[in-house]
């Protein structure tokens, strides 16, 4: 659990979010950082609507590149990699 921080980082590496499941509190920055060989996208589920969250919905991250976003609402917010959701890339942000 990452509760009570400012700021957690996610990485995203060999097709997988890690870790793959957070637990943050309400006002919590999470930054996700694509630190794999292939680009890699930051999107609510549903596949391929992303609108469960709308705002939670990157653009495409290049190797080396990062987007974050502020959660203020408390839920389960799923999430995956558009490009690598067959694959299984899928995790999950828990606020409190």
């Amino acid at each position: 659990a990452t509760t009570g921080r400012a700021e957690v980082a996610v990485s995203l590496k060999d097709l997988a979010f890690s870790p793959a499941r957070q637990l943050v509190s309400k006002g919590t920055k999470v930054t996700w950082t694509n630190n794999d060989a292939v680009p890699h996208f930051v999107n609510t589920d549903p596949h391929p609507d992303h609108n469960y969250l709308s705002t939670l919905n990157s653009v495409e991250l290049l190797p080396g590149q990062s987007y974050s976003y502020t959660f203020t609402d408390a839920g389960e917010w799923p999430y995956h990699c558009s490009l690598h959701f067959p694959q299984g890339m899928v995790a999950s942000a828990i606020v409190r």
